[in-house]
């Protein structure tokens, strides 16, 4: 079986997808032996970053971020930055692939995600549920629905459907036109969703995919401070999650402290990566971090 694993995004988001990547080679090794791993990425990667990355076997490209400048560059976008536009790689990727992962680069993988991936061979996609509270639609729209304006668009869809959450997923079947479908969407919508990439694909999901499994929240994106070391290491293996997720601010690596994170992390630096909690990128996560508290305090 064809195995492509991706994570993505802008340059900045190369160090943090290294220590997501590491934290898979202990834990799945098998997995990330037989896989092709890639990082996509909005611009050119150079120096310490790019040659770390290739001593991990990714293989790092760029790709076509410029539709996140239709529609007038939502805020959105802005907010989010045009690297989202990486997970549509996916999609494309699935053309050539028996099986494509994406995985988010704020988190890491804390067990071994083939017991998941064998269970799954009768389905044709993985994604993790939204969480407790989570009511379809209504979880990527901004403050103003205009949910009427997209119905001509997307006839088949049941908008009232449990959210998604676009952390981790997985397809086990091609469809030529999805990755299309994709870009045509985010083009039309991406101005009134709050979430533009896990929007986009919970459209794209029910259009395309008819044996959909929704994952369980609380073993795929619970947040570090749900699962700290000494709880860790007092759960029996099957009960820990398969990943742990830093969402939302702050991150790993800027502000908040996890051990299991800073082990593979100093394994990153080891590797020759950047030291990205200190260096250049350092102002750029923490620029983000603030413009995602003050969207967090106005909502």
């Amino acid at each position: 079986m064809k195995i492509a694993i991706v994570m993505g995004g802008t340059p900045e988001l190369a160090g943090p997808a290294g220590v997501g990547y590491l934290s898979l080679k202990a834990t799945s090794p098998e997995l990330f032996n037989n896989s092709d791993k890639f990082f996509f990425s909005t611009k050119s990667l150079k120096g310490d970053d790019l040659q770390a990355l290739k001593k991990l076997m990714v293989h790092v490209e760029g790709f076509d971020s410029r539709a996140a400048s239709l529609n007038n560059g939502s805020s959105q976008v802005d907010y989010f930055t045009s690297g989202i536009l990486a997970k549509f790689e996916v999609f494309r990727l699935a053309q050539k692939y028996d099986r494509v992962i994406w995985m988010d680069s704020d988190q890491i993988c804390i067990k071994n995600l083939g017991e998941v991936l064998d269970a799954s061979q009768d389905f044709d996609f993985l994604i993790t549920h939204g969480g407790a509270g989570s009511n379809g639609w209504g979880n990527f729209l901004k403050n103003s629905p205009k949910l009427e304006k997209f119905l001509n668009d997307c006839p088949n869809i049941d908008f009232t459907k449990e959210g998604i959450c676009g952390n981790f997923f997985c397809i086990n079947k091609a469809n030529n036109i999805a990755y299309k479908r994709c870009i045509d969407l985010f083009a039309l919508m991406q101005s009134e969703l709050y979430g533009p990439d896990q929007g986009i694909i919970y459209i794209i999901m029910q259009e395309i995919y008819s044996k959909i499994w929704l994952l369980s929240s609380e073993y795929f994106t619970p947040h570090p401070s749900s699962w700290p070391l000494a709880k860790l290491n007092n759960t029996n293996i099957k009960d820990r999650p398969f990943l742990i997720h830093s969402w939302s601010q702050p991150k790993f690596w800027n502000g908040l402290n996890y051990v299991p994170w800073e082990i593979y992390f100093k394994e990153w630096i080891s590797l020759g990566g950047s030291n990205f909690k200190v260096g250049k990128y350092s102002k750029y996560f923490n620029k983000i971090k603030i413009k995602n508290r003050i969207r967090q305090y106005f909502n």
